[in-house]
């Protein structure tokens, strides 16, 4: 299965087939998250600082070994953060068990990418890690994506899961 394959679809289906989330709310607060304004429409939320707790679906964790056709991208509409990284851990294990490529998208946390890299090691060529760097300069980010790691740990991150060989990926939109 190859991870960038042209795709015809739109959002989330231009990178995979299927996407998979556990969890409501992200501690990263991006100003422009469209998973917020989703769950503020649809009446999940009362307001957007209640975006900011994060919430584990313990049913979707669960239900996360599926065999699925196609790229599976995980997550969507949060990140994965030291909050909820245990049960992504295990919806990851689960997903990759049945046989599924996973495209894993974050702003990432070191920390987090270290953890996913060790406990994910044999399942490394079912995994492409795609991090958004929407900006190097710092204030830009802290001003958009306040809750997010800095622009030069997400770089780590990658650096990481590369030398770890881990497939990589970035998802640069002030460069592009």
């Amino acid at each position: 299965m190859q991870f960038d394959a042209n795709r015809a679809g739109f959002g989330t289906k231009e990178w995979s087939e299927h996407s998979c989330n556990i969890s409501q709310g992200c501690s990263h607060g991006c100003l422009y998250c469209y998973a917020k304004e989703m769950a503020l429409r649809n009446g999940r939320i009362i307001t957007a600082a209640g975006w900011l707790c994060e919430s584990v679906n313990l049913s979707k964790v669960s239900q996360s070994n599926c065999r699925f056709d196609g790229v599976v991208m995980f997550p969507t509409t949060h990140d994965i953060t030291p909050a909820v990284l245990p049960a992504s851990l295990q919806t990851l294990k689960k997903l990759l068990s049945a046989g599924n490529h996973v495209l894993i998208v974050s702003k990432p946390h070191l920390a987090v990418i270290k953890t996913l890299c060790k406990a994910l090691a044999n399942h490394r060529d079912n995994i492409q890690f795609r991090f958004t760097i929407g900006s190097l300069d710092e204030s830009v980010c802290a001003f958009w994506e306040p809750g997010a790691p800095v622009p030069k740990e997400r770089i780590k991150a990658l650096e990481h899961a590369f030398e770890n060989g881990f497939q990589t990926s970035g998802a640069c939109p002030e460069f592009s």
